[in-house]
Parts: structure tokens; C-alpha cells; sequence
């Protein structure tokens, strides 16, 4: 493979015709030009890819929220499960205390 190409740039060297082309022309610079527009289209395309992937993850978290998430089988996922739900309410209702969120100020007045 080594000898064709050399061959092949040999004669586009020498060739009156190409001579003037070398540089540009043969199977190597083919390859090149070749690679540089794949990777053009390739960079091209993947914030699409991205958005298509993201938007796809969006709608499959819209469905199991909406068919609720999945059960824990097991002891260890169940608390886990019971933890995610405590810091959940915990946000939630630091935030109401907080007097982030309606009622917060209501709860504020009871305080004092």
C-alpha cells in the first residue's frame, strides 16, 4: 500500500498534465478532504443528536411520573425510597418556613 501511494504521488508529480495539482491531488489528500468533511457534518449534527436524546428522556420522566416511578423490591432501595421522600419534604418544607413559597408567612406570624 506504501509503494502505490508513493507511486501514485510520483506521477502526479512528474505528470505535465497534474504536475502544477500534485499537492491536491492522489488518494492521500482524497482521504483528507474526505475526513475534514465528515467531521464537519458529524459536529454539524450533534447538538441535534443531543436535543433529540434530551427530548427524549424529558418524555420518558413526563410517562413514569405520570404511571408513577418504580417500586423498590428490596430492603435497601426501600429506604432509600423513604430517604429521597424525607429530603424531598424536608426541602419543601424548609422552604415554606422559610417564607419561600406560599403560606411561608403565615408560618412566620406564628412563630413570633
Amino acid at each position: 500500500m506504501i509503494y502505490a501511494r508513493r507511486r501514485e504521488q510520483e506521477y502526479f508529480y512528474t505528470s505535465p498534465d497534474y504536475g502544477h495539482l500534485a499537492s491536491k491531488m492522489g488518494s492521500v489528500y482524497l482521504a483528507k478532504l474526505l475526513s475534514q468533511h465528515l467531521e464537519s457534518v458529524i459536529k454539524a449534527k450533534i447538538p441535534g443528536i443531543i436535543a433529540l436524546i434530551n427530548k427524549g428522556i424529558d418524555e420518558m420522566e413526563a410517562e413514569l411520573d405520570r404511571l408513577g416511578r418504580p417500586i423498590a423490591v428490596d430492603e435497601g432501595a426501600k429506604l432509600y425510597t423513604i430517604l429521597e421522600l424525607c429530603r424531598a419534604f424536608d426541602k419543601i418544607f424548609k422552604e415554606h418556613l422559610d417564607g419561600g413559597r406560599p403560606g411561608g408567612s403565615r408560618l412566620e406570624k406564628l412563630r413570633s
